[in-house]
């Protein structure tokens, strides 16, 4: 059975079993060891990318900061609010409460605006604590501390974000990087894999101790693999094939073929 069309899913499950469940018999072969230090570096790259996939970096650092963010800014907002609303405030308290609201939350539509949006308001008012201290320090909190506390944490969540932002983006780039690290670990796992059954059918026609059903043992699952993706009309994409990789230190050099070529 051709292992042309095995997805890198599809390798990730297959050398899992190989390596576990299957690791005794390949242990029973000459050259089991050299392609287990082969293949075990492969398994391992693609189970770092089966862990990071379909997942946005931080995310939720990014959803816990930013509901600390606008629960503050919604509370900061909502305060300053009544203060302006209620007619038995003097007109000098009101003015120091719509002075703070105008400069630090405004409304709770911004609250709903992007991460980076939040996060450049929250950088541009930070400069601004300093000249509304008075201001603030009016406004006292039950239990201790006054209202300079509330917008200090909205603006630091804010600028949180920012940071998170940028890391995000980092990672980002990273993965990205990594990806292109990939392009060439399909077809290279492929072929180390045809290579393997080919040698090793040499090396059972060699050694009569070896069980006769040797390549079922190894490959059925690699095998059922690649029937359900021909079943199903489903083929991988095909990717450009690098150079081959040097064997490890004092090991035999393996060949590497194409992706899905044999040594027949």
């Amino acid at each position: 059975m051709s292992l042309t069309y095995l997805t890198l899913d599809d390798l990730y499950l297959g050398l899992k079993d190989l390596l576990d469940k299957r690791s005794p018999t390949l242990a029973l072969l000459d050259l089991g060891p050299r392609y287990e230090r082969l293949l075990r570096p492969r398994y391992e790259q693609l189970s770092a990318l089966q862990a990071t996939a379909g997942s946005r970096p931080l995310a939720q650092e990014l959803s816990d900061t930013d509901a600390l963010h606008d629960g503050v800014g919604a509370a900061i907002y909502h305060m300053t609010e009544a203060y302006r609303l209620n007619p038995l405030v003097d007109d000098d308290l009101r003015a120091s409460a719509t002075s703070l609201q105008t400069t630090f939350a405004p409304g709770t539509a911004e609250l709903q605006r992007t991460y980076q949006d939040q996060a450049a308001n929250a950088s541009r008012r930070k400069d601004k604590l300093d000249d509304a201290a008075d201001d603030l320090a009016r406004f006292p909190l039950a239990g201790r501390g006054h209202l300079g506390q509330w917008v200090e944490a909205f603006l630091n969540a804010g600028i949180q974000l920012d940071v998170l932002l940028s890391q995000r983006a980092s990672i980002d780039a990273s993965r990205r990087q990594a990806a292109g690290d990939l392009m060439g670990l399909r077809p290279r796992t492929i072929g180390l894999l045809n290579q393997l059954r080919s040698e090793l059918a040499n090396e059972a026609e060699l050694n009569p101790e070896l069980p006769a059903n040797l390549d079922d043992l190894l490959f059925s699952y690699f095998d059922q693999l690649s029937e359900a993706r021909l079943r199903n009309g489903k083929t991988a994409p095909t990717l450009p094939a690098p150079a081959p990789e040097p064997a490890p230190a004092g090991a035999e050099p393996a060949t590497e073929p194409p992706a899905g070529g044999d040594l027949n």
